[in-house]
C-alpha cells in the first residue's frame, strides 16, 4: 500500500485514488445483487441460487472481455485495437465491512481487471484500454442484472423448485 507524504493510505477503500480517480495499472469492475437477494442467500444458503449469480458474473465478465481493447503505439500510431482478451480474478463476498463489528448481508463480486492483454497482432501482452469498459459500467451492470433475473425466472419454473 503506496502512502502519501503525511503517512495517510493513497487508496480508499472502493480502490480510487484519494483523489477519486482510477489507478491507470487496473481496473475494479464490481457486481452487486440486489439486498432482497443477498438476505434470502444469507438466510437460506440456497447453493442454486448462488451458483446462478455467479454465472450470471461469469456471462458478464465474458461481455466485458470481448469488448477488451490495447492500445496501439508502434510506428507512431494513436488508436486502439479490440483484443477480446482480458486478465482478471474475481473475489466474492457475502457480506459488508463490519462497521462496529457487525455486517449486513450484500453478495457481491471483486472483479480486479490488471492491465493486460494479448495483441492478436502484434502476438505479445500489451497495457489494456479501459476507456470504453469504464464508460459502459452501467451497462455490464444491468447486463449482469438481467442475467441474474433470467436465471432465478427458469429456476423458479424448473420441476422441484
Amino acid at each position: 500500500m503506496r502512502q502519501t507524504a503525511d503517512g495517510a493510505d493513497e487508496y480508499e477503500p472502493s480502490g480510487k485514488l484519494r483523489n477519486g480517480k482510477q489507478p491507470a495499472g487496473w481496473l475494479w469492475a464490481g457486481v452487486r445483487s440486489s439486498k432482497s437477494l443477498s438476505i434470502y442467500l444469507a438466510i437460506t444458503a440456497d447453493l442454486v441460487v448462488e451458483k446462478i449469480a455467479r454465472s450470471a458474473v461469469d456471462e458478464t465478465m465474458r461481455a466485458m472481455e470481448a469488448e477488451m481493447q490495447c492500445k496501439v503505439r508502434k510506428g507512431g500510431l494513436d488508436e486502439d485495437r479490440r483484443t477480446g482478451e482480458m486478465l482478471y480474478s474475481k473475489f466474492f463476498h457475502r457480506d459488508s465491512r463490519p462497521i462496529n463489528g457487525l455486517s449486513d448481508p450484500h453478495w457481491h463480486v471483486h472483479c480486479f481487471v490488471h492491465n493486460a492483454t494479448f495483441d492478436p497482432i502484434e502476438k505479445r501482452w500489451k497495457a489494456g484500454q479501459f476507456r470504453g469498459l469504464i464508460a459502459d459500467k452501467g451497462y455490464f451492470q444491468e447486463y449482469f442484472h438481467t442475467l441474474l433475473a433470467r436465471g432465478l425466472m427458469k429456476s423458479c419454473r424448473a420441476p422441484g423448485r
